[in-house]
Protein backbone atom coordinates (compact mmCIF):
# COMPACT_ATOMS: atom_id res chain seq x y z
CA UNK A 1 0.00 0.00 0.00
CA UNK A 2 1.80 3.85 -0.69
CA UNK A 3 1.79 6.98 1.01
CA UNK A 4 -0.13 10.20 -0.14
CA UNK A 5 3.09 12.06 -0.06
CA UNK A 6 3.51 15.34 1.05
CA UNK A 7 0.12 15.17 2.73
CA UNK A 8 -0.55 15.26 6.79
CA UNK A 9 -3.31 14.39 8.76
CA UNK A 10 -4.78 17.66 10.32
CA UNK A 11 -5.64 15.73 13.50
CA UNK A 12 -3.09 13.44 14.57
CA UNK A 13 -0.11 15.43 12.35
CA UNK A 14 0.89 12.14 10.82
CA UNK A 15 2.64 12.91 7.50
CA UNK A 16 2.92 10.60 4.51
CA UNK A 17 0.27 8.38 5.99
CA UNK A 18 -1.06 4.92 3.96
CA UNK A 19 -4.84 3.98 3.21
CA UNK A 20 -7.13 6.21 2.33
CA UNK A 21 -7.00 9.90 3.15
CA UNK A 22 -10.01 12.07 3.11
CA UNK A 23 -10.46 15.68 2.26
CA UNK A 24 -13.18 17.94 3.44
CA UNK A 25 -14.82 19.85 0.58
CA UNK A 26 -15.76 22.76 3.03
CA UNK A 27 -12.77 23.53 4.54
CA UNK A 28 -9.05 24.46 2.85
CA UNK A 29 -6.85 21.86 2.72
CA UNK A 30 -8.12 20.02 5.61
CA UNK A 31 -7.49 16.17 5.57
CA UNK A 32 -8.01 13.45 7.79
CA UNK A 33 -6.34 9.88 7.90
CA UNK A 34 -8.44 6.87 7.89
CA UNK A 35 -8.39 6.61 11.16
CA UNK A 36 -8.71 9.68 12.73
CA UNK A 37 -11.96 10.29 9.76
CA UNK A 38 -14.26 6.87 11.71
CA UNK A 39 -13.06 8.04 14.95
CA UNK A 40 -15.35 11.86 13.97
CA UNK A 41 -12.10 14.19 14.14
CA UNK A 42 -13.18 17.48 14.62
CA UNK A 43 -11.79 21.06 15.23
CA UNK A 44 -13.19 24.53 15.73
CA UNK A 45 -13.37 25.18 11.98
CA UNK A 46 -14.58 21.11 10.71
CA UNK A 47 -17.15 19.44 12.05
CA UNK A 48 -18.36 15.38 11.29
CA UNK A 49 -21.07 17.36 8.95
CA UNK A 50 -18.89 18.25 6.61
CA UNK A 51 -18.69 16.61 3.05
CA UNK A 52 -15.61 14.61 2.93
CA UNK A 53 -14.08 12.85 -0.65
CA UNK A 54 -12.11 9.70 0.58
CA UNK A 55 -8.79 10.04 -1.79
CA UNK A 56 -6.89 6.88 -3.03
CA UNK A 57 -3.25 7.35 -3.37
CA UNK A 58 -1.77 7.08 -7.34
CA UNK A 59 -0.41 3.78 -6.77
CA UNK A 60 -3.77 2.48 -5.24
CA UNK A 61 -5.79 4.33 -7.62
CA UNK A 62 -3.81 2.53 -10.61
CA UNK A 63 -4.28 -0.89 -9.26
CA UNK A 64 -8.10 -0.39 -8.54
CA UNK A 65 -8.32 0.08 -11.94
CA UNK A 66 -6.04 -1.97 -13.52
CA UNK A 67 -3.77 0.68 -15.16
CA UNK A 68 -6.57 1.95 -17.43
CA UNK A 69 -7.08 5.60 -18.01
CA UNK A 70 -9.98 6.92 -15.83
CA UNK A 71 -13.27 7.56 -18.16
CA UNK A 72 -16.23 8.90 -16.50
CA UNK A 73 -17.50 5.15 -16.81
CA UNK A 74 -15.68 3.76 -14.03
CA UNK A 75 -17.07 3.07 -10.67
CA UNK A 76 -15.18 6.09 -9.17
CA UNK A 77 -17.36 7.20 -6.11
CA UNK A 78 -17.30 11.12 -5.71
CA UNK A 79 -18.97 13.05 -2.89
CA UNK A 80 -20.99 15.94 -3.48
CA UNK A 81 -20.24 19.07 -1.07
CA UNK A 82 -23.35 20.72 -0.70
CA UNK A 83 -25.77 17.75 0.75
CA UNK A 84 -22.31 15.53 1.58
CA UNK A 85 -24.17 12.58 -0.38
CA UNK A 86 -21.55 9.82 -1.54
CA UNK A 87 -21.38 7.53 -4.48
CA UNK A 88 -21.36 9.78 -7.37
CA UNK A 89 -19.84 9.40 -11.13
CA UNK A 90 -18.67 12.37 -12.78
CA UNK A 91 -21.73 11.94 -14.85
CA UNK A 92 -24.05 11.66 -12.71
CA UNK A 93 -22.69 14.28 -9.93
CA UNK A 94 -22.93 16.48 -12.56
CA UNK A 95 -26.65 15.57 -13.09
CA UNK A 96 -26.94 15.76 -8.93
CA UNK A 97 -25.96 19.32 -8.55
CA UNK A 98 -27.64 20.46 -11.85
CA UNK A 99 -31.00 18.97 -10.28
CA UNK A 100 -30.35 19.62 -6.39
CA UNK A 101 -28.03 22.64 -6.57
CA UNK A 102 -27.54 24.94 -9.45
CA UNK A 103 -28.73 28.26 -7.52
CA UNK A 104 -26.03 27.26 -4.99
CA UNK A 105 -22.95 29.66 -5.00
CA UNK A 106 -21.31 28.30 -1.37
CA UNK A 107 -17.21 27.89 -1.98
CA UNK A 108 -16.37 24.62 -2.11
CA UNK A 109 -13.39 21.99 -3.07
CA UNK A 110 -14.20 19.99 -6.51
CA UNK A 111 -14.14 16.36 -5.15
CA UNK A 112 -12.95 15.85 -8.75
CA UNK A 113 -10.50 18.10 -9.04
CA UNK A 114 -9.30 16.40 -5.30
CA UNK A 115 -10.03 12.78 -6.22
CA UNK A 116 -8.17 12.16 -10.21
CA UNK A 117 -4.58 12.17 -9.97
CA UNK A 118 -2.98 14.79 -11.69
CA UNK A 119 -5.79 17.39 -9.93
CA UNK A 120 -5.80 20.07 -7.83
CA UNK A 121 -6.57 18.89 -4.45
CA UNK A 122 -7.42 22.32 -3.10
CA UNK A 123 -9.29 23.91 -6.21
CA UNK A 124 -12.32 25.79 -4.41
CA UNK A 125 -15.28 27.35 -6.69
CA UNK A 126 -18.28 28.98 -5.65
CA UNK A 127 -20.04 27.65 -9.12
CA UNK A 128 -19.53 24.10 -8.61
CA UNK A 129 -22.14 23.64 -11.35
CA UNK A 130 -20.45 26.31 -13.85
CA UNK A 131 -17.16 24.47 -12.85
CA UNK A 132 -18.41 20.89 -13.71
CA UNK A 133 -20.07 21.96 -16.87
CA UNK A 134 -16.70 23.69 -18.37
CA UNK A 135 -13.58 21.15 -16.80
CA UNK A 136 -15.46 17.78 -15.54
CA UNK A 137 -18.48 17.45 -18.33
CA UNK A 138 -18.64 13.78 -20.68
CA UNK A 139 -18.21 14.36 -24.19
CA UNK A 140 -21.33 12.63 -25.49
CA UNK A 141 -23.26 14.78 -22.73
CA UNK A 142 -21.93 18.15 -23.81
CA UNK A 143 -25.09 19.47 -25.90
CA UNK A 144 -27.59 18.63 -23.00
CA UNK A 145 -25.42 20.22 -20.22
CA UNK A 146 -27.05 23.73 -18.90
CA UNK A 147 -25.17 26.71 -19.77
CA UNK A 148 -23.28 28.46 -17.10
CA UNK A 149 -24.97 30.75 -15.04
CA UNK A 150 -22.29 33.58 -15.00
CA UNK A 151 -22.42 35.12 -18.60
CA UNK A 152 -19.72 36.62 -18.51
CA UNK A 153 -17.75 36.65 -22.11
CA UNK A 154 -14.60 34.68 -20.42
CA UNK A 155 -16.85 31.95 -19.05
CA UNK A 156 -18.63 31.34 -22.53
CA UNK A 157 -15.28 31.59 -23.95
CA UNK A 158 -13.95 29.53 -22.46
CA UNK A 159 -17.08 26.98 -22.41
CA UNK A 160 -17.26 27.50 -26.49
CA UNK A 161 -13.69 26.36 -27.40
CA UNK A 162 -14.28 23.21 -24.74
CA UNK A 163 -16.98 22.39 -27.32
CA UNK A 164 -14.65 22.79 -30.17
CA UNK A 165 -12.10 20.42 -28.83
CA UNK A 166 -14.37 17.56 -28.48
CA UNK A 167 -15.62 18.55 -32.30
CA UNK A 168 -12.39 18.28 -33.48
CA UNK A 169 -11.47 15.34 -31.69
CA UNK A 170 -14.95 13.46 -32.16
CA UNK A 171 -16.99 14.96 -34.84
CA UNK A 172 -19.61 17.15 -34.27
CA UNK A 173 -21.39 20.60 -33.95
CA UNK A 174 -21.95 21.31 -30.09
CA UNK A 175 -18.78 24.51 -30.81
CA UNK A 176 -21.62 26.10 -33.10
CA UNK A 177 -24.61 25.04 -30.90
CA UNK A 178 -23.39 26.87 -27.80
CA UNK A 179 -22.34 30.14 -29.91
CA UNK A 180 -25.53 29.90 -31.53
CA UNK A 181 -26.95 29.76 -27.83
CA UNK A 182 -25.07 32.30 -26.33
CA UNK A 183 -24.31 34.93 -29.19
CA UNK A 184 -27.16 34.18 -31.92
CA UNK A 185 -27.02 33.12 -35.02
CA UNK A 186 -25.95 35.75 -36.97
CA UNK A 187 -23.05 37.44 -34.93
CA UNK A 188 -19.65 37.23 -35.45
CA UNK A 189 -18.96 34.73 -33.24
CA UNK A 190 -21.11 32.06 -34.95
CA UNK A 191 -19.72 33.23 -38.14
CA UNK A 192 -15.93 32.64 -37.04
CA UNK A 193 -17.30 29.34 -35.64
CA UNK A 194 -18.57 28.04 -39.11
CA UNK A 195 -14.99 29.11 -40.35
CA UNK A 196 -13.58 26.28 -38.77
CA UNK A 197 -12.74 23.50 -40.91
CA UNK A 198 -13.66 21.16 -38.41
CA UNK A 199 -17.43 22.64 -37.61
CA UNK A 200 -19.82 20.78 -38.55
CA UNK A 201 -23.17 22.95 -39.73
CA UNK A 202 -26.44 21.73 -39.09
CA UNK A 203 -27.75 24.39 -41.42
Amino acid sequence: MSRHEGVSCDACLKGNFRGRRYKCLICYDYDLCASCYESGATTTRHTTDHPMQCILTRVDFDLYYGGEAFSVEQPQSFTCPYCGKMGYTETSLQEHVTSEHAETSTEVICPICAALPGGDPNHVTDDFAAHLTLEHRAPRDLISLPRPRRNSKIVVALYINSCLEVDFEMGGSAGLLAAMSYFGPNSKMCQTVRMLPHCISNG
